[in-house]
């Protein structure tokens, strides 16, 4: 199959007139020469831009369908991802009991992704601070155990790629196990002071978890997780950029003192994302979306209704990054964050055909999982 549209999104820069072939699931080529555009095989897209797939490393549900619910729901939100130019994602289990945790993992083991592709699991909890709780009950936080770590990695069979945990006190000292696991630690929930957090990047973290919430703040005697964070490049930062989780001015000084590459673009989207506003009911909450704002008993913000094409928009029209900057933040980025861009995030001959087309206004107009167009305007 090959691609044509008005430009594509290379890793060196945009390029005027765009052409992308794909043999099964990989591409073979990308590049500016359009001269196969005449071929039987080409599909072209006249005013848009090849650009790769979008990837959702925090993603709790969408359009009705619930992470926690299990296979069947994680299987029906791949289908409505990939309208979004969602390509790959990680469904992101919430802090619960341990038998629900292991029972959990085990049923989504089995899902099998049809639109966008399950490319790993990420369990937010359960190892948190009660102290930034965010929308979570902190009553289902608990210590970190080797014993329970270890029991739900083996669950997931190695599908477990994210773990978020609270590196409080002595916890610096569990990164060995994640290593050796194959597992991404990422910060979060965490009301640590800046020193600990800081000792926890000098031995090997690189990633946080919706960056500037439920952490602590910067202050000018106590920089906290988030002054330790925005010192050093060398931690990937998730950024929930729907205007309410964070202030378009804290995501730009954010940018300001990180290299660009060091912030991946997340939803953190809950079930009733796409539903409209409204009252729902998840895990024994009461929840209230009123104008596009999902609260907890109408006060705190619970999780969001963003989608990833609305998140690298966003970037674009808010925080001064220019189109490759932002689709970058939303693709290539929580790639490297999630361990996997040796295949994914970028249109780099070789790597799974993962493509997202972009009209003038980055509205996603097809989407592309591992060569197969999977949903078309």
């Amino acid at each position: 199959m090959i691609l044509t549209a008005d430009s594509i999104l290379l890793p060196q820069g945009i390029c005027n007139g765009g052409c992308l072939v794909i043999d099964d699931d990989r591409i073979v080529a990308a590049s500016s020469d359009v001269s196969q555009s005449s071929s039987p095989r080409a599909i072209d897209f006249p005013g848009a831009m090849l650009a790769p797939g979008l990837i959702d490393t925090h993603i709790h549900g969408f359009y009705g369908c619930d992470v926690m619910e299990g296979k069947n729901d994680v299987e029906a939100m791949s289908v409505h991802l990939v309208k979004s130019g969602v390509t790959a994602f990680l469904p992101t289990i919430s802090p619960a009991s341990r038998n629900e945790l292991k029972s959990l993992i085990h049923d989504l083991k089995g899902a099998k992704a049809e639109g966008s592709t399950m490319i790993g699991m990420h369990l937010e909890g359960p190892f948190l601070d009660p102290d930034q709780p965010g929308m979570f009950d902190p009553n289902e936080f608990r210590e970190f155990s080797a014993d329970e770590f270890n029991e739900l990695v083996a669950c997931a069979g190695g599908l477990l790629r994210i773990m978020t945990i609270s590196f409080d006190g002595n916890i610096p000292g569990c990164l060995p196990m994640f290593k050796e696991h194959g597992v991404i630690p990422s910060i979060g929930h965490c009301n640590a002071v800046y020193e600990v957090v800081k000792e926890t990047i000098d031995s090997g973290l690189t990633r946080s978890t919706h960056f500037f919430n439920a952490m602590s703040a910067l202050h000018h005697r106590n920089p906290g997780v988030v002054g330790a964070i925005m010192e050093s490049d060398n931690v990937i930062a998730e950024l929930i950029l729907d205007g309410h989780h964070v202030h378009e001015a804290a995501a730009r000084i954010l940018l300001m003192t990180k290299d660009k590459k060091s912030v991946a673009l997340v939803s953190d989207a809950m079930p009733w994302t796409g539903m409209g506003d409204g009252k729902y009911r998840w895990r024994g909450y009461q929840i209230q979306v009123s104008d596009g704002v999902s609260r907890v008993n109408k006060k705190h913000l619970a999780g969001s209704t963003l989608s990833m094409n609305l998140a690298v928009s966003n970037a674009w029209k808010w925080l001064g990054v220019n189109v490759k900057q932002a689709v970058e933040m939303g693709s290539i980025v929580p790639a490297i964050s999630a361990g996997l861009a040796n295949n994914r995030g970028s249109l780099a001959a070789g790597n799974i055909a993962d493509v997202v087309v972009l009209d003038e206004h980055l509205v996603p107009v097809a989407t592309v999982v591992a060569g197969r167009i999977v949903w078309q305007k």
